[in-house]
């Protein structure tokens, strides 16, 4: 199961799949609307290094040079999270790392054309996702929702003969499916309240 849910990923197709009580969108439309509100950090207040924004710390892996950076592409303003400048053999990346657990996170990702993953970790927990491929020049969504609200960190793993930049990423709560229902039941007690007077 978890083979063909990542073939489908890697295909591109919009959808959401339930792993280890992890939700996977890749639809920035459907992730939006299963949570709440969400903080977002678009690298446009920052040039050059980013070590942290908003509270999320960002830290290179291997010889990856992690800095915000004026680009053409931008998906929203002038900057992106530019993760490249490798040398080392097996390639490099970022861990993104939350201020608190919580229950949703998910990021932009613009030009991956080789085999790269992203990492949830939920506590000490890490399961590894391939991303969308073959994607020369086109970005691309990748979130995730927990209903535990234990997701604490992101670990982006970039193929050495790859460049991905970064924008857009997002964060915040899960709203507990149970709240909708209690508000529904409150609106029909109401409802039948106002029937018998």
């Amino acid at each position: 199961m978890n083979i063909f849910r990542v073939g489908l990923l890697s295909l591109g197709i919009g959808f959401a799949a339930a792993s280890n009580a992890l939700t996977i969108y890749t639809n920035y439309a459907t992730f939006a609307s299963a949570t709440g509100a969400l903080t977002s950090i678009d690298f446009d207040s920052a040039t050059g290094p980013v070590t942290v924004l908003s509270g999320v710390t960002f830290t290179g892996i291997g010889n990856a040079n992690i800095r915000s950076t004026a680009r053409s592409f931008a998906l929203s303003g002038p900057n992106v999270l530019d993760v490249n400048e490798h040398t080392e053999a097996g390639g490099i990346g970022v861990v993104m790392t939350l201020p608190s657990a919580k229950g949703a996170f998910g990021f932009f990702y613009h030009d991956s054309q080789f085999t790269n993953s992203v990492t949830i970790s939920q506590g000490n927990t890490p399961t590894t996702f391939a991303l969308q491929n073959n994607s020369p020049g086109l970005w691309r969504f990748f979130g995730v929702t927990s209903t535990a609200s234990d997701i604490t960190s992101a670990r982006l793993d970039v193929d050495l003969n790859d460049y991905v930049a970064v924008d857009n990423v997002v964060f915040g709560a899960v709203p507990e499916p149970g709240t909708g229902l209690a508000l529904l039941g409150l609106f029909g007690m109401l409802k039948a309240y106002r029937r018998k007077k």
